[in-house]
């Protein structure tokens, strides 16, 4: 099952892990912190489909540190993992779209809250 996968995390301590919730029937957030707790230095890069700020922020605020919807793992999928690996946050623009910058802004910063 998925908790099998945190033998290899604790041992290789990777960059990151791309985590594909679609395919995760167990608790999500429960996995995340899992993660987090057998590698410290790991990033989690979570692989979704929901675009509900609510939603993303409990992924974040539980130890993620990025976001990527499904539609854009074929174009941002290598963006998304430098960004992570260097500690920085990667949302997908889909979720708070650039064209509405003043909503996208407010979102990062709250997310950047969350997870302090």
């Amino acid at each position: 099952g998925a908790f099998q996968a945190l033998d290899p995390v604790a041992r290789l301590q990777p960059d990151v892990v791309l985590y594909d919730v679609a395919k995760s029937p167990i608790d999500r957030i429960h996995l995340i912190q899992s993660i987090r707790a057998a590698s410290q230095t790991t990033e989690v890069l979570v692989l979704g489909t929901d675009t509900i700020p609510g939603y993303i922020k409990h992924i974040f605020w539980y130890g993620a540190r990025g976001y990527i919807l499904h539609d854009d793992i074929e174009c941002k999928l290598r963006s998304a993992l430098r960004s992570v690996a260097a500690g920085r946050r990667y949302l997908s623009v889909a979720v708070a779209p650039v064209d509405r910058a003043p909503e996208r802004q407010l979102l990062l910063e709250s997310l950047e809250r969350a997870s302090v």
